[in-house]
């Protein structure tokens, strides 16, 4: 129902007793009305400086959360850590109980902090409802007055509601009756944005709790202690013939190494080299079940457990350095058993899980195998082709691949090789492997050889004559150029012993796998809990090669070391690896894609990891202002994750939201603290400006008006008498004096 306000009109009786006498001049014959006015008046100081010093206290827990969450500041294994008691660590024999009264005491406090964090929502209501107040009263101090509509403002924008209250956004504009001095664009901006302030209070308010909430509680994270510069990487020994080295060869010494006696590294390498081959045939049965995936078998070293990674797009598998491994192991011990390890690690146990990281070297390799028969061509001394036929990349486009063989093309084309014994016969060898290295390599079939005719130049009276340089110089497509610099072959036969019953007849018949390989420096995490890991098993993390690496130089003796074999030594016929390997050979030369293909492929895939995971590498200690401008060298660097109860705004979307609304909050104190210091009045309740309205007698403001939005728009100036008596003058009849 709309309210109609008109002026009550003089009863007839009542003018025959007197003459008429209006409203303004009952006021201007008050004795009192000549002592009202906007001007300051002495405040209550007391409560004026209670009032400002409590909402300033409020920004004292607000900075110390900001800087707890910027800091980051870690609290330990459990939310109550009084002085850092509630070490968990989860090598003891009671690390369950002890984790379950952590737990219990976890979520007292949590519920404890929520409470705290209302606590400081409603202290910043109390602000902001003063600072709103403080606003208001300014502006109804001014000469162009207050509009009905936020006389109340304070009390009611708490109520999320407000925002769509009509009145919110139409009283700073005049009514239709309104002076002059309402319709000035200035007044009205001041009063819009008075507006605008108390919807954003509104929106502020209301997200103070969940804001405060966000800072006040920790949260479980993953917690990295400073990045330790550890080494400075100087290159691996792939490239050169295994030398006496502590830490993987212990029972070679230097003179075994040198004369090429790599069966001295049974003892610490010859039963995981077995292991892979028993895991092969173990792989290749899984694999081939109806819901098999080849999933690759584990290694020990030191504490910790290895796998072959591959990489997402399969092309490459990398192999975790033992020389990493031993040194993570080293960290993970003095962390378990500090007693016996040192103590470098025991500051880790007021976490709740640790996982400790390092960066290291790591070797990958692609690898392909194909089926074929060698020809040999001879070149000159020290200088030969050989070429195997059936190579394939798609199964599609088939390829005669050459390699140039001999020191005489390159220093670094080195040949080993070594024999597999035959358990039917100690006098005649079974297998024989030969390994090489090659600086180049080219393609060839009947129908493209890519411009190099080398072709007409595979025999051994015009080899001499051709110019090999140029020959594998030739620019190959580039699905075949990354196999054709820097390739390692591994050719596998059967002896030529006169077996008529061996299905690979003739010394010629040939499975044979090159293998190219690179360098990355991933992390190697190793996450020390026994619940979720309880194998000890190490992942890498960040493998990744640069598009311009060129593959590295494999010295073909490494393979033998892997293998535990001399040069143009035999492996023992009783070892697992070479059961496997004589077995599997023959019949994937009959049928490349049987069962015993399969584990065959497996069984070189692991010698390459076993071959590749032992490969030492050079360093150079490193200091805390150690850098390196060569990628090729870089500084590793060692660290330790921790899941710990700590504070921090890591970057996550509602921790910044909590970051800008206690912000803004923090900014409301300091901006009602200046108002109070430069602007600041005497404080009224509510109840005060309420009886100041019913005291108040309309003098026509309010003529004409019907609509609720229309008279809240009508303006009243606030003034007051010494006393702090309040009287809502009308703005219209307002001279910025004392009213008349």
């Amino acid at each position: 129902m709309d309210i109609r306000y008109e002026p009550v009109a003089s009863s007839p009786k009542s003018a025959k007793k007197g003459p008429t006498v209006s409203v303004s001049s009952l006021f201007s014959q008050s004795p009192r009305s000549q002592a009202y006015t906007t001007k300051s008046r002495p405040k209550s100081w007391p409560w004026h400086f209670l009032s400002h010093f409590f909402s300033f206290l409020w920004l004292a827990p607000i900075i110390a959360l900001l800087v707890l969450n910027f800091k980051q500041h870690v609290i330990g294994a459990s939310v109550w850590c009084p002085f850092g008691k509630c070490a968990s660590n989860v090598f003891e024999h009671n690390a369950v109980a002890r984790a379950a009264k952590l737990d219990k005491a976890d979520h007292n406090l949590l519920g404890a902090l929520q409470f705290i964090a209302k606590a400081l929502e409603v202290w910043f209501f109390f602000i902001a409802t003063a600072l709103l107040y403080d606003l208001a009263m300014i502006l109804a101090r001014h000469e162009s007055g207050l509009p009905i509509g936020y006389i109340l403002t304070h009390l009611e924008f708490g109520d999320i509601r407000n925002l769509l209250n009509p009145l919110l956004w139409t009283s700073p504009f005049p009514h239709a009756h309104a002076s002059q001095s309402q319709k000035h664009r200035k007044s009205v901006s001041k009063l819009f944005i008075f507006g605008i302030i108390a919807a954003f209070l509104t929106i502020l308010t209301n997200l103070m709790g969940p804001a405060a909430a966000v800072l006040v509680l920790p949260t479980l994270q993953w917690v990295s202690t400073p990045r330790n510069a550890s080494q400075i990487y100087q290159g691996n020994g792939l490239g050169v013939s295994p030398s006496e080295d502590l830490a993987l060869l212990r029972s070679c010494n230097a003179s075994q190494l040198d004369a090429g006696n790599f069966s001295c590294t049974y003892a610490d390498h010859g039963p995981s080299m077995d292991q892979w081959a028993a895991t092969a045939l173990l792989t290749t049965v899984q694999y081939e079940q109806h819901y098999g995936i080849p999933i690759l078998g584990t290694s020990q070293e030191s504490a910790v457990l290895f796998a072959l990674n591959v990489t997402a797009n399969g092309s490459l598998m990398w192999t975790p350095n033992r020389q990493v491994l031993q040194e993570l192991s080293h960290d993970y011990l003095s962390l378990a058993d500090p007693q016996n390890w040192g103590t470098g690690m025991t500051q880790m146990n007021d976490s709740l899980q640790v996982i400790i990281n390092r960066q290291g070297p790591s070797i990958g390799f692609e690898t392909a195998c194909a089926v074929g028969n060698l020809s040999v061509t001879n070149v000159a001394d020290d200088k030969q082709i050989h070429c195997f036929s059936g190579w394939t990349q798609d199964d599609v486009h088939n390829y005669t691949k050459c390699y140039r063989i001999g020191q005489g093309f390159h220093p670094d084309n080195r040949y080993s090789n070594f024999w597999i014994g035959n358990s039917r016969s100690a006098e005649v060898n079974a297998t024989a492997i030969d390994v090489y290295f090659s600086d180049m390599a080219t393609y060839y079939n009947s129908n493209e050889d890519f411009g190099s005719g080398i072709e007409h130049c595979l025999n051994n009276e015009t080899a001499p004559a051709c110019d090999w340089d140029s020959i594998f110089g030739t620019n190959l497509p580039n699905d075949l150029r990354n196999s054709s610099r820097n390739v390692g072959l591994v050719s596998y036969s059967l002896a030529n012993d006169n077996d008529t019953a061996s299905p690979m007849p003739g010394s010629e018949a040939r499975i044979f796998c090159d293998v190219v390989a690179y360098v990355s420096f991933p992390t190697y995490a190793l996450d020390t809990s026994p619940s979720s890991n309880i194998l000890n098993l190490v992942r890498m993390d960040g493998l990744q090669m640069s598009g311009n690496d060129r593959p590295l130089v494999i010295h073909p003796d490494w393979f033998l070391a892997a293998w535990s074999v001399d040069r143009n030594g035999t492996v023992d016929s009783m070892r697992e690896v070479a059961q496997h390997m004589s077995f599997t050979l023959p019949l994937a030369w009959v049928d490349p894609n049987s069962f015993a293909a399969n584990a065959f492929s497996f069984l070189h895939v692991y010698s390459l990891g076993q071959t590749m995971s032992m490969i030492n590498y050079a360093f150079d200690n490193a200091t805390a202002d150690s850098r390196s401008e060569d990628a090729k060298r870089p500084v590793l660097f060692a660290w330790a994750t921790r899941h710990v109860w700590a504070y921090g705004i890591n970057g996550s979307r509602t921790s910044k939201l909590g970051v800008a609304v206690v912000s803004c909050g923090a900014a409301c104190v300091i901006l009602r603290l200046l108002l109070g210091l430069l602007l600041g009045k005497r404080e009224h309740s509510a109840v005060e400006l309420i009886v100041a309205a019913l005291e108040h007698h309309p003098t026509g403001e309010f003529s004409g008006m019907e609509e609720k939005s229309h008279v809240a728009k009508v303006r009243y100036v606030l003034e007051e008498d010494p006393l702090g008596k309040l009287r809502f003058v009308p703005e219209r009849h307002y001279s910025g004096k004392v009213w008349q």
